[in-house]
């Protein structure tokens, strides 16, 4: 079967909007931490987001 790559997306956010997403999903990890849930795929999201 052949799969379709999926289309990049590309954000563009302003620095206070770049600071107010870093906070949620850095409020987000920390409750999956103390949920004992995998936190890797917005610990991604945080990485792509601080380049």
């Amino acid at each position: 079967m052949f799969f379709r790559k999926r289309d990049k997306v590309v954000l563009t956010l302003t620095p206070q909007e770049a600071r107010y997403a870093r906070s949620i999903l850095l409020r987000w990890r920390n409750k999956l931490l103390n949920a004992g849930k995998s936190t890797e795929d917005v610990e991604e999201l945080i990485l792509r987001l601080a380049r």
